[in-house]
């Protein structure tokens, strides 16, 4: 598990952490102070973070649980 993580993700490098708090931080900021909040997503600011990818519910239960 610890090494699936390290291959994907790298080692626990500060600079990511605080990548994601700052992008966090700005999200409620701009969740905020949007006239659309809704059109706000959390991953438009953490760039270097894997987007997510749309999927149907049964696409979603296959992935995480298999066929």
């Amino acid at each position: 598990m610890w090494d699936e993580f390290r291959r994907k993700r790298g080692s626990l490098f500060a600079g990511r952490r605080i990548e994601q708090g700052i992008g966090y931080a700005l999200y409620r900021y701009f969740l905020s102070h949007a006239e659309h909040p809704e059109k706000v997503k959390h991953h438009e600011f953490t760039p270097h973070e894997d987007q997510p990818k749309e999927m149907s519910l049964e696409e979603y239960l296959e992935a995480q649980y298999g066929g």
